[in-house]
């Protein structure tokens, strides 16, 4: 067995998975091959800290709700949706539409009292104001 041979065999001689005349041949090149026993001992080393932890179990249906919010995803048009009424984006419409009320509202209560002096002709402007009353 040569060093390639050997370093495709590394995970499965980790988890005993080789046939006897494969994991004879294994150990035997490893016995002989400083650079390839140095590197399966670390892959050993960080695969039994891995099988030290124990295993997370995922909450009841976790695969079903990550499937159905996959599919709800995929849906036309349903990104697009959710990023036009998200919280954020509500709260922007809600805050243009009252300031645009307020406008209106001002423009509305102040028609016929206020002098807008568009053009710089303050004279006419207010001359225009007092008689509008």
């Amino acid at each position: 067995m040569n060093c390639k041979d050997a370093k495709e065999r590394f995970l499965e001689a980790s988890e005993k998975r080789l046939g006897a005349a494969e994991e004879a041949g294994f150990m035997e090149h490893l016995s002989g091959c400083e650079d390839c026993a140095k590197l399966y001992e670390e892959i050993k080393a960080v695969y039994a800290q891995t099988e030290a932890y124990d295993e997370i179990e995922p909450r009841a249906f976790f695969a079903e709700s990550v499937i159905n919010k996959l599919e709800y995803e995929s849906k036309e048009g349903a990104m697009a949706y959710d990023r036009l009424f998200t919280s954020y984006f509500r709260k922007l419409a809600l805050t243009s539409a009252a300031f645009v009320l307020g406008l209106i509202l001002f423009f509305y209560v102040t028609e016929g009292t206020m002098a807008f002096n568009f053009f710089g002709d303050e004279e006419e402007a207010a001359s225009r104001s007092v008689t509008e009353l």
